[in-house]
């Protein structure tokens, strides 16, 4: 195993790593779409300036506009596209899989709205929204 301060300087790491100080610093470098507040457990925007149900399959977020990457890459509905679709490719190894597997397909309404559909009706979806670590599709592609 990688001592501890290479595996956490891994940009990638989000893809491969479950280890808990990984998870945590993660956290303090990628956004994630939504966000649990620990100290009231109500769950917010943090991407997302806002999310709807559709239908029992179906949620609409609605992005933030304005955000960067630390690379300069802009943040919007091709992000989180792009990120889905990496993360249930078939030939992707990641520990941190399972966590994003419920997702079907994800659809781009327009640059900052997308529309996200879930395998099944699942009701746990906007907790997992705060495990999904947006990185830069450009940077990640290279």
């Amino acid at each position: 195993m990688l001592p501890l301060k290479q595996r956490l300087i891994a940009p990638r790491s989000s893809l491969t790593t479950t280890t808990t100080e990984a998870i945590e610093v993660q956290s303090l470098i990628y956004d994630t779409l939504l966000y649990t507040d620990p100290q009231t457990g109500k769950t917010s925007g943090l991407l997302a300036k806002s999310w709807s149900w559709v239908d029992d399959h179906t949620i609409d977020f609605d992005l933030r506009e304005g955000v960067k990457f630390h690379n300069g890459e802009t943040f919007d509905a091709e992000s989180v596209k792009f990120f889905y679709e990496t993360l249930n490719d078939p030939k992707l190894q990641s520990p941190t899989k399972s966590n994003h597997t419920f997702v079907k397909t994800v659809e781009i309404l327009d640059p900052y709205t997308v529309r996200i559909v879930t395998k099944e009706p699942f009701p746990l979806a906007p907790i997992q929204f705060t495990y999904a670590h947006m990185m830069p599709p450009a940077y990640v592609r290279e």
